[in-house]
């Protein structure tokens, strides 16, 4: 018996830590060991609130849980309203907002699921996670719910295949975020481009027209005029993956052959991507302090947040969420008497996707989504599904979803933006749309895995300890010994 109290030890302390690895001790059954752990979430600042619906006879009682991000509570207040205006069904509904890293909400999520204790609605922003949710076996499929409410047609229909594998629907997307390369229009008129110039940099990326070539180019020029600093000519999103993907989809790398339905992995295109990017470190383009792969390093963390809310950066690569944080930056500098030369405004910024390597091509515009999912009768030990259905698709009116104003997002309804949603963004922040690119969650596929790995190299090369062309071999071998036949090397 020693070796299952050892597994039992060793699951628990996975799902105290918070770990991948408890979507897949669900996955293979093993509910009777988690069973035995605490699965109560760490000590967070949380906020319960509950409302219902003003109508007669057995109310049923609706729970959800969501991730506290940048302070905000719109997924809750999104809820609570929608419980509100429910046209009379009998519901109620206890929202619960944790202040918590988003992978230990998820894992303890998957904790009391597998003890039967899950709430009925989970908000979450990255579908990355729907792959391992589904493995699981912890989430109820949506397909009939969609068919069954007509007000699920008002959420726009490039946004459903974020949430669709293995021939079901498995969440209802309600937010939308978009990976954007922003820029520094006084920067650019200290280079000398006239305004026609830089009002059409944009379209010139979303055609082909200005590649990534060009911007490496004109990042050169503001450092050589002293229009930037060392370091801050383009400036990128500190993170795990250091948005490795995009600079490889860039360089024409696949990440999908959709005919076999395989992951794909282009060595060449890999191998350019980690050239270009070594040089962009190697000619002080790029501060290093971003490309350490930590999104939780102190440092770059410190880096990052004070270049972009100061304006210190020529181009700079990010999700259109981290705005709202650029502004907190720059309003604290503000009320501390900070050189108001040194600050962030919307009429300053442009907005435009991230230029391809290849001229000719369109840019990369990534776009993923925030989504609710609802959680089965076994991990919910509840049979409320059909009404969790129902209080979704009453959330999805234009009106509520005001609701995000202030968050970064934008809303996954078909109708365009409203006013309030947009007060704040640089102009044309809500064109960008036109031109993005829905990647799908690839629910069959660990695409998280996948990019984890096309990372780890790319560190590997900008600290110097492998070459580009050893570093895209590398990497396109650990992919084929972790996904196997899942893979195309091309």
């Amino acid at each position: 018996m020693g070796w299952r109290r050892s597994i039992a030890i060793a699951i628990c302390s996975m799902v105290r830590r918070g770990s991948r690895a408890v979507a897949w001790a669900i996955a293979l059954g093993w509910v009777a060991l988690l069973a035995g752990c605490d699965t109560s979430l760490p000590e967070v600042a949380l906020v319960a609130r509950r409302a219902s619906a003003p109508a007669a006879g057995n109310v049923s009682e609706l729970t959800a849980w969501y991730p506290i991000v940048l302070h905000s509570q719109w997924p809750g207040e999104l809820l609570l309203s929608a419980v509100q205006r429910s046209d009379g069904q009998p519901l109620s509904l206890t929202a619960t907002g944790y202040d918590i890293i988003e992978t230990d909400f998820r894992d303890h999520l998957l904790a009391a699921a597998a003890t039967g204790n899950a709430p009925d609605v989970v908000y979450l922003t990255d579908t990355g996670y729907l792959p391992m949710l589904v493995a699981a076996g912890v989430l109820e499929p949506l397909t009939a719910c969609r068919a069954a409410q007509p007000a699920l047609a008002r959420i726009a229909a490039n946004a459903w295949p974020d949430v669709t594998g293995r021939g079901e629907i498995w969440g209802v997307p309600v937010a939308q975020e978009l990976s954007v390369l922003f820029f520094s229009k006084p920067k650019l008129r200290a280079l000398g481009w006239s305004e026609a110039e830089i009002d059409q940099l944009p379209t010139r990326i979303a055609t082909g027209d200005f590649t990534l070539l060009d911007l490496r180019d004109t990042a050169a020029a503001a450092i050589d005029a002293g229009v930037v600093q060392p370091g801050f000519g383009f400036s990128q999103r500190p993170s795990g993956s250091t948005k490795i993907i995009e600079h490889y989809v860039a360089f024409g790398g696949r990440i999908r052959d959709t005919a076999q339905d395989r992951l794909v992995i282009t060595e060449a295109a890999l191998a350019a991507t980690y050239a270009f990017r070594r040089e962009m470190v190697d000619a002080g383009l790029i501060s290093p302090y971003l490309l350490q792969g930590s999104a939780n390093s102190w440092s770059s963390r410190l880096v990052w947040n004070d270049a972009m809310g100061h304006g210190r950066a020529l181009f700079w690569h990010s999700q259109s969420i981290d705005w709202q944080k650029w502004l907190l930056v720059a309003d604290s500098s503000a009320e501390r008497g900070v050189n108001p030369a040194l600050s962030l405004s919307a009429d300053d910024v442009g907005v435009a996707g991230l230029p391809s390597a290849v001229a000719g091509l369109p840019g990369t515009l990534r776009s993923r989504f925030a989504y609710f999912v609802v959680l089965n009768e076994a991990a919910t030990g509840r049979r409320l599904q059909g009404q969790a259905c129902a209080l979704l698709a009453q959330a999805t009116t234009p009106q509520l979803h005001n609701a995000m104003a202030g968050s970064g997002l934008l809303s996954a309804l078909a109708v365009s933006p409203s006013p309030a949603l947009l007060a704040g963004y640089p102009a044309g922040i809500e064109l960008l749309r036109e031109h993005q690119q829905v990647w799908p969650s690839y629910i069959d596929h660990d695409v998280l895995e996948y990019e984890r790995i096309l990372a780890e190299f790319a560190l590997e090369v900008h600290q110097g300890r492998l070459t580009p062309t050893a570093a895209a071999t590398a990497a396109a071998r650990r992919l084929r010994l972790t996904l196997g036949d899942d893979l195309i090397m091309e």
